[in-house]
C-alpha cells in the first residue's frame, strides 16, 4: 500500500502525513487521539456494509 491511511500502531500515532502527486497535496492530521487504526477500519466496514444491506433490501430485486 503506497499510501497506508490507517495505523498499524498500538500507541496513538501523531504524525500529520502529507501526501503530494503532481500538483496536488493532500495533508492528513491526527486527532489528539492519534490517526485512524486497523481496527478503526474494521468498524468502517461493518458500518458500510450494513448501509449496503440496508440499501439492498429497498430495492426491488430483478425478476430475470
Amino acid at each position: 500500500m503506497e499510501h497506508p491511511v490507517f495505523s498499524l500502531a498500538t500507541k496513538p500515532d501523531l504524525r500529520i502525513l502529507r501526501y503530494e502527486h503532481k500538483n496536488v497535496t493532500i495533508e492528513v492530521t491526527p486527532s489528539a487521539k492519534g490517526l485512524a487504526t486497523i481496527f478503526d477500519k474494521d468498524l468502517l466496514i461493518y458500518c458500510v456494509s450494513q448501509l449496503v444491506a440496508k440499501k439492498n433490501m429497498d430495492q426491488p430485486r430483478d425478476q430475470r
